[in-house]
């Protein structure tokens, strides 16, 4: 029973706790960056092809936004063109779908204004 007497326990506590600190501190201070959840590949041909039904619906993207989209399409970092896109298309969202884990389904109403457009009546001769 030597370690009663002896300071070893204490330092390698002492040591162990400070350790622990530095690495704390050091995970605390590095950027974190922004995760993407999918690849901008595949995204950015989804967003082509929800333009492509805009406007073959009628109803196309502004030309602002479109102009938008290639800018961001054309960044080279990922998740700045993602967030970027997201930020674009959620103008044109009428509903926010959020299924979780236990499948559970929530629904709010999401930032573009629902409006009926019925087409003008065309008459053929």
């Amino acid at each position: 029973m030597e370690y009663r007497n002896s300071r070893l326990p204490a330092r390698i506590f002492g040591i162990t706790s400070n350790l622990i600190w530095i690495l704390l501190q050091a995970m605390i201070a590095l950027p974190l960056a922004a995760q993407t959840r999918v690849p901008l590949q595949p995204f950015a041909q989804q967003v082509r092809q929800v333009e492509t039904s805009l406007a073959y619906l009628g109803q196309p993207v502004a030309q602002n936004d479109e102009d938008a989209i290639n800018q961001a399409i054309g960044n080279a970092n990922e998740a700045t063109a993602i967030e970027r896109l997201e930020q674009i298309l959620d103008k044109y969202t009428l509903a926010i779908v959020d299924i979780n884990a236990e499948s559970r389904v929530k629904v709010q109403s999401g930032p573009a204004k629902p409006e009926l457009v019925e087409p003008e009546r065309a008459s053929f001769s």
